[in-house]
């Protein structure tokens, strides 16, 4: 299942971007430090973690990461507690909305 979060008025007016990076790195634990999933950061705007099938894709207007621009989860038949988790705190903190393809 391919998830895209947005703010309901769209990431241009959204003041909680290092929040969101900062709720994906507590809830996304990395192997370099004891967890299960893989970071990569391919570009100097964007980031992107995986866990077997499970990946999340964030994205940033600009090379100082200030601004959120996309997040994109795949999430296999909800295979992923961590994916689950963070999908519903976007959701209760942040009141983002989630969008299931």
């Amino acid at each position: 299942m391919r998830i895209s979060i947005l703010p309901e008025d769209g990431w241009a007016n959204f003041e909680s971007s290092k929040g969101v990076e900062t709720l994906i790195w507590e809830t996304l634990k990395c192997r370099d430090v004891g967890g299960a999933w893989e970071y990569h950061s391919f570009t100097s705007n964007s980031s992107f973690w995986s866990y077997g099938a499970c990946s999340l894709a964030l994205q940033f207007e600009d090379d100082e990461c200030s601004k959120v621009q996309n997040i994109e989860l795949i999430n296999p038949a909800s295979q992923s507690a961590e994916l689950n988790q963070l999908v519903e705190l976007f959701e209760t903190q942040y009141g983002l909305i989630s969008n299931r393809c």
